[in-house]
């Protein structure tokens, strides 16, 4: 992560660069409001650290210049103790502000609290392109699990979608039957379910034809037993796409 500093103290300077680049942050410092507002212009920065009191273009000046065109968390320093400063810095766009002199322990621990809340709180400026797996007729939207047989959307339920959106995302990989119920049902412990195969291992084809199922809000709906293979292929016949899963012989 990128920080500017800025401050017409150059000692105190090279003492947050030494003490912010030790914690891995790439540092790039400024020692007066104009070169600072440049900087702030020219590059992409996730943090600044900002003198209330420089020559020329103050703290509170800049900072309101830079909020004009960026919302990347400001930490304030200054030497001015008076709750009124306080209230001055933050109503003018700071998101925080450090007191004078301070430790390095206090300021990497401000760094990292801000840079923290950032990341939570960043606003989203664009939405992110859909992830979409494409598999013959079939196409899944990674992002919504919104699927589409066809070019003719296909209605789901929840449960079916995140199903089909779990498999898409594995194709060709060996899923466990407990990996799928403690991703798609949530389920803490594997169900007790008659059937053979429970608790095995099933390997899903690298083409994932799920398009809809019956009773998928039930995990039971995943485990078929014996003889449903004729009822599978009688379904495909009548167009309904199902998953492709079968359990591995005892040889492979």
């Amino acid at each position: 992560m990128r920080i500017l500093v800025v401050d017409d103290e150059k000692t105190l300077v090279k003492g947050m660069k030494f003490n912010l680049e030790n914690e891995g942050y790439e540092v790039e410092c400024a020692y007066d409001g104009a070169a600072a507002l440049e900087l702030a212009r020219e590059g992409r920065f996730d943090l600044i650290l900002l003198d209330v009191m420089m020559p020329g273009l103050s703290g509170i000046e800049l900072c309101r210049e830079i909020r004009t065109k960026a919302m990347m968390p400001i930490l304030f320093l200054s030497a001015k103790t008076r709750d009124v400063d306080k209230a001055e810095g933050l109503a003018n766009g700071g998101d925080d502000y450090l007191i004078k002199p301070f430790s390095a322990l206090e300021l990497t621990s401000r760094v990292k609290a801000l840079l923290r809340r950032s990341m939570v709180y960043q606003p989203q400026t664009a939405a992110a392109p859909p992830q979409t797996v494409q598999s013959g007729e079939l196409s899944i939207d990674l992002t919504t699990g919104a699927a589409a047989l066809a070019g003719n959307p296909l209605t789901l339920t929840e449960t079916e979608a995140q199903l089909l959106r779990l498999l898409a995302q594995h194709r060709g990989d060996v899923l466990s039957a407990r990996e799928i119920y403690e991703a798609v049902w949530k389920l803490a412990t594997f169900p007790k379910i008659g059937c053979r195969g429970t608790g095995g291992v099933w390997r899903f084809g690298a083409v994932v034809c799920l398009a809809a199922m019956g009773n998928a809000d039930s995990p039971a709906s995943l485990l078929r037993p014996p003889g449903s293979r004729d009822r599978a292929r009688a379904a495909d016949r009548a167009g309904t796409a199902r998953v492709c899963c079968r359990q591995p012989s005892a040889a492979g």
